[in-house]
Parts: C-alpha cells; sequence; structure tokens
C-alpha cells in the first residue's frame, strides 16, 4: 500500500480524469520516499500497512508532499509545503541514535 493511495492522492489535487494517474503515482513514489527518508526506520507502508492505521497528520503530510511533486510551483511554495509536511511528521521521526558528545 502506499501513503496516500492513488484515489486519495486525486481528490486531494482534485484530479477526477485518469489521464494524469501515472504522473500522480509517480508524485506518490517520491513524496513517499521523501516522508520515508525524513522519518528514518522502517517504510511507512510497513509501519501502517492498512489504510485505516494511518494517522491523519501522517496522511496530510503525505498529501502534501505528493503536491509538491506533482504541481508546478515556485521553489518557496514547495520549501513552504514541505517544511508543513515536515512539522507534520515530526513526532513520528524514528530516532536515529546519534547524538552530540
Amino acid at each position: 500500500m502506499s501513503i496516500p493511495t492513488l484515489e486519495q492522492a486525486k481528490t486531494h489535487l482534485r484530479q477526477i480524469d485518469s489521464d494524469l494517474d501515472t504522473a500522480i503515482a509517480i508524485a506518490i513514489s517520491g513524496a513517499q520516499a521523501e516522508m520515508d527518508g525524513y522519518l528514518g526506520g522502517e517504510p511507512s507502508a510497513t509501519r501502517w500497512p492498512a489504510e485505516t492505521a494511518v494517522p491523519g497528520d501522517v496522511l496530510a503530510a503525505a498529501l502534501t508532499l505528493t503536491a509538491v511533486h506533482f504541481e508546478a510551483g515556485t521553489p518557496d511554495d514547495a520549501e513552504r509545503r514541505r517544511r508543513a509536511a515536515y512539522a507534520l511528521l515530526a513526532k513520528h521521526r524514528t530516532d536515529a541514535g546519534i547524538r552530540g558528545a
């Protein structure tokens, strides 16, 4: 399962036709990779294997990152959206075990 699902992303992006499904799927893949890199630990699809198990803040962040990967916008807009998504994901991050001395 991907987070978000194709249907969730299409609704968020206001895309009702299937013409852009491939582009949306690519955006979802990029967003999920970015989200997993930020979260650390096991992949998000492993953490939340069922659609109903995904916390709302994680889904909102995944949809926001999907929009960053799908929509052409300014770099400032993309950075603003990324900061918002990362803020939603912060409490779900895995401790990497790296500490300062």
